[in-house]
């Protein structure tokens, strides 16, 4: 079945795991603070800008253990923490999510990631990939916030998102909505894409002797 130019509400069920933004703020949540600059004694705290960091870090690596065994790989070109501002940035972000024995099951990348630490939401923007082998889909976008409180990720209204399963199914649309309290994903409009039909099961068909 193909739909094309569809530019209604559509509704996809599915079970997702940890999306990237949560494994984001769990990674980011761990940061250590060996690494805080020492800007000298002569430097007043009031000359410190808000544009600079109070912890800066190159060539990132954070691994996440539960139980002993490795839960999370985050990667990334720089990390940055601003106290004042409540906000962790990430750039060149690259992940990669083990099952507990020891199997990638997901993994994904984005140019920027930023957690805010008051509220532990999460914005996600530029080349954003994320692929999770228990759902057997990828997700494509340039621009995704996660917000804590309601447990929802979504998109900016006007960039288009692209879903892509590994039994060939494709969709896109703008306005990408993901509700990890209903399980459900959304787009808004603009959707189109190709859906393959469902193969009978011949068997359930033959008759009885």
């Amino acid at each position: 079945m193909i739909t094309r130019g569809v530019n209604k509400n559509i509704q996809i069920r599915t079970q997702p795991r940890k999306p990237l933004a949560l494994l984001l703020l769990l990674a980011m949540g761990l940061t250590t603070q060996a690494c805080r600059l020492d800007y000298g004694a002569d430097v007043e705290a009031d000359s410190l800008s808000d544009q600079v960091p109070d912890i800066e870090v190159t060539a990132f690596r954070q691994n996440i253990y539960r139980n002993n065994s490795l839960l999370l790989r985050l990667e990334a070109d720089h990390s940055r923490s601003y106290a004042s501002r409540n906000l962790r940035e990430l750039e060149g972000v690259r992940f990669e999510e083990y099952s507990l024995k020891g199997e990638v099951v997901s993994y994904g990348h984005a140019d920027f990631a930023t957690l805010f630490t008051d509220t532990e939401d999460v914005e996600l923007q530029g080349n954003i990939v994320v692929y999770s082998d228990q759902e057997g889909a990828e997700v494509t976008g340039e621009y995704f916030y996660w917000s804590d409180s309601n447990r929802m990720i979504t998109s900016l209204s006007d960039q288009e998102v692209q879903v892509v399963t590994d039994d060939g199914d494709r969709i896109q649309g703008r306005g990408f909505a993901a509700d990890l309290t209903e399980k459900s994903i959304r787009f808004s409009g603009g959707v189109s894409g190709e859906v393959q039909a469902q193969e009978q099961d011949e068997s359930s068909n033959d008759a009885t002797e």
